[in-house]
């Protein structure tokens, strides 16, 4: 017998039962085992169990995020102003009208509005107001905004409007695999499914349906959003789940030292303060951000307690902040694996405000015979739409960088 270099080239592709490639002649061998290390990812199971809104109409789809404008400012002028200036250049002037009230913090200085220069950002102001104590303010200080008082004979205050940040939209992601299966798959032992209507499939068209869904796991996460144009149209590429969050991100820098107790308490206190925030987190962690998240407990003498949760057949624990928040830890061995160097990250999801959404018509599915003509194969195809929609980011964050176990 000689040893050959593969791809083995000299038997037919596609028919041959002993093609090296695996994909078309099943192997004789107990398939509950084959599918051990085969797994979608939590976040696309969490988000198909508990979280899936009606389909979009349009690959473009709107929605109003209902942020809180705020009621304060900052002075803007690096030298800062003396106790008597009347003028102060402020960052955003919208939020003040004719007889606000002003209060500073730091002074406990409070100030009258007598006019205001929307274009410039100037207001014209009563220093040291009913006999508060006046004093210089410094760049940066935080002006407050107090009501607009009303004199006894007056007219309503003359207001102005104030526009939230930029739209808020997405896109509906579709994506498309076609793979082979040939005669000899077809007429071979067919793999025991359990899902929906389908109740056995061939082996091959399960292998593309977790690859594909893994991989959609993988988009819900890290895709960026944006379009394409194509010859065939334009690509629509829904956002993932970090590109969302713009504040709530906690850098490990492979140090585990650095996930003490006071910094995950703090750091999950801060995405429980928004008042849209619901009263628990969903924590999905690779190996190494689950494993330090165990160490933390026992090294505090208070290990969580572990437990599995069946409806996502994952392992789970619970954890309370100094605040009495609290976050559900999960383990994602599959969702941020090892290999792919991402077994140091999590996300920390409140799930009353994340939905996964398809396209009008495009759930994820499997389509047979999508070729005009051909013999002794079928082309199949594995097509669907996905996009995540995800409200108030600050009640969003996620780790990453925590360090390796001793052992890898």
């Amino acid at each position: 017998m000689y040893r050959v270099s593969l791809p083995y080239t000299t038997r037919t592709t596609g028919i041959d039962v002993f093609d090296t490639d695996n994909l078309y002649r099943q192997r004789d061998i107990d398939t509950q085992i084959e599918m051990l290390n085969q797994d979608d990812g939590t976040f696309l199971k969490v988000l198909d169990l508990w979280s899936t809104e009606e389909a979009a109409k349009n690959p473009i789809y709107y929605w109003i995020e209902d942020e809180m404008l705020p009621i304060y400012t900052q002075v803007n002028l690096a030298a800062g102003y003396a106790a008597t200036i009347t003028s102060i250049v402020v960052d955003d002037s919208r939020l003040f009208v004719v007889n606000s009230e002003i209060h500073v913090p730091r002074t406990l200085e409070n100030m009258r509005i007598t006019a205001v220069t929307y274009s410039s950002h100037t207001l014209t102001v009563v220093r040291g107001w009913n006999g508060s104590p006046a004093a210089a303010l410094v760049d940066n200080d935080v002006l407050v905004g107090v009501v607009a008082h009303l004199p006894e004979n007056g007219d309503a205050n003359s207001g102005t409007g104030r526009i939230p940040g930029t739209e808020k939209y997405n896109y509906v992601s579709r994506f498309s695999e076609s793979f082979t299966v040939s005669n000899v798959q077809q007429n071979s032992l067919m793999f025991q499914t359990n899902q929906g209507k389908v109740g056995t499939i061939e082996y091959e068209v399960q292998n593309k349906m977790f690859e594909c869904k893994r991989k959609v796991n993988k988009a819900l996460i890290f895709q960026h959003r944006g379009t394409t144009t194509t010859a065939d149209g334009t690509i629509y590429c829904s956002q993932g789940f970090v590109h969302y969050v713009e504040d709530n991100v906690l850098n490990l820098g492979e140090q585990n030292d650095n996930l003490s107790w006071p910094i995950i308490s703090d750091w999950l206190d801060v995405m429980f303060e928004p008042t849209a925030s619901s009263g628990e987190k969903l924590i999905i962690a690779g190996n190494w951000l689950y494993g330090a998240f165990v160490r933390m407990g026992r090294d505090m003498g208070a290990q969580p307690v572990k437990y599995f949760m069946p409806e996502i057949q994952a392992e789970m624990m619970e954890i309370t902040t100094e605040s009495g928040n609290t976050a559900k830890v999960v383990l994602d061995r599959h969702g941020f694996p090892v290999e792919e160097g991402l077994s140091g990250w999590g996300i920390c999801v409140d799930m009353a405000h994340v939905f996964k959404k398809e396209y009008n018509g495009e759930p994820m599915s499997w389509r047979q015979n999508i070729q005009t003509a051909a013999s002794h194969v079928r082309q199949d195809e594995y097509f669907g739409s996905f996009s995540l929609k995800l409200r108030h980011p600050s009640c969003h964050g996620y780790i990453r960088g925590a360090g390796k176990s001793i052992v890898d």
